[in-house]
């Protein structure tokens, strides 16, 4: 096993709301100084929104402007400053889908890249929903529908659910309701 890497410098090269890109100068493991850059940033939460009969999920269907295309995701987004994740889950999903949920349970949590950022995602599943109305804040969500959970697991075994912090929230999802 090598040491772990020193930090000798920090800088912040460029920052906006959602994340800053930081510069290290480090003292690596084979002695030698190198640069390394991470993505600074707030975490996030995914959310499970389950059906009565927890047989169905919802999903989102959401324009990822990095990718230039559609991707069908759960609910999920920033936890805005002062909030904690449970708060960030339970504004998230009313504004992403109208739903409101009276259960909520934490699934766990997660590193979205590691080699390169200090993100973390939250997973959480809601249960005993309501429809409330989508909200006008979301500017995002193109369509919102529920699928079987069933399906769900279809898409996945064919690789169709290409949005990486959901084909995670989907195996916590699939854990949980195999218990």
């Amino acid at each position: 096993m090598h040491k772990p890497k020193r930090t000798l410098t920090s800088k912040v090269l460029t920052k906006n709301p959602w994340f800053q890109v930081r510069q290290d100068e480090i003292f690596a493991h084979d002695e030698s100084k190198k640069r390394y850059y991470t993505i600074v940033s707030d975490p996030f939460v995914v959310i499970c929104a389950l059906s009565a009969d927890r047989k169905g999920v919802t999903m989102v269907k959401n324009w990822r402007y990095p990718v230039q295309r559609y991707l069908w995701e759960f609910p999920m987004g920033w936890r805005e400053p002062n909030e904690t994740p449970l708060m960030a889950a339970k504004r998230e999903l009313a504004e992403e889908t109208g739903l409101q949920a009276k259960a909520w349970k934490s699934l766990g949590w997660f590193y979205l890249a590691p080699g390169i950022s200090t993100q973390r995602g939250y997973v959480y599943v809601a249960e005993r929903l309501t429809k409330q109305g989508a909200s006008k804040a979301n500017t995002e969500v193109v369509l919102s529908k529920e699928i079987a959970v069933a399906k769900l697991q279809q898409l996945m075994k064919k690789k169709s659910i290409l949005d990486a912090p959901t084909h995670l929230a989907a195996s916590y999802l699939l854990a949980y309701l195999d218990r």
